[in-house]
């Protein structure tokens, strides 16, 4: 496992939070999440920027899972909103097939040897700059994607929230 440390600019998102159950983690279809945010009409798209995913919400049985459009403004009330912090995050890159619970637990044994100091309260999925048009499109496999994982940098011993208002509940 290897890691890349990128800094990003505040961005703002907008999508439809789900709460996950870790025990139906892996009967989930999260390309129908994604594609329910990617077709639910959310305005100000800003095409400079990628489709992500976060989990946050962390708790012993589950998780909320949101998958974010990136926009230029908020607009409408219907949506889940998030604005990225700008700093440094750490970068991993991570096939598909391999991303659940287990590939998590092994990236946090690699970061606490490390000592990478994160923000535990959420993490980005972040999708090639394609993604969203790929999405939609017919034929798209989910499975056969590659992406980076990233993990806001904090000093040591700092944990914050991020700024989000949940609308949907979970399935």
């Amino acid at each position: 496992m290897n890691h890349t440390l990128i800094h990003l600019n505040e961005q703002k998102y907008m999508g439809i939070s789900t709460k996950i159950y870790f025990r139906e983690h892996n009967t989930i279809d999260f390309k129908r999440l994604q594609q329910d945010v990617a077709r639910a009409g959310i305005v100000n798209i800003d095409p400079g920027e990628r489709f992500v995913s976060m989990d946050s919400n962390f708790q012993t049985d589950s998780f909320r899972y949101t998958p974010l459009v990136p926009v230029t403004a908020f607009e409408g009330d219907a949506f889940t909103r998030y604005t990225r912090p700008e700093g440094d995050y750490y970068c991993f890159e991570v096939s598909l097939l391999e991303l659940g619970p287990q590939w998590f637990q092994e990236c946090y044994v690699y970061m606490e040897r490390n000592r990478l100091h994160i923000d535990h309260t959420f993490d980005l999925e972040y999708y090639p700059k394609d993604y969203l048009t790929a999405l939609t499109s017919d034929g798209f496999r989910l499975q056969d994607q590659t992406i980076s994982l990233l993990f806001r940098k904090v000093d040591a011993g700092k944990d914050d929230e991020p700024e989000l208002e949940f609308l949907e509940e979970s399935i």
